[in-house]
């Protein structure tokens, strides 16, 4: 889905997809209950990548 926008980026710029709970890989997880959780949810994701800016 993402792979058209490799040419319009540069190359020391990484995309992330992030799966929130309830949705691909993540299907058996609850979904989140709110906007926080789900932003919470997003930063552990990134922070995972161990990626030093961002």
């Amino acid at each position: 889905m993402y792979t058209p926008l490799k040419k319009h980026i540069s190359g020391d710029v990484k995309v992330l997809a992030v799966e929130l709970k309830g949705r691909g890989t993540k299907i058996s997880e609850d979904l989140s209950e709110n906007f926080d959780e789900m932003i919470e949810d997003t930063v552990n994701e990134v922070l995972k990548e161990n990626i030093q800016d961002y």
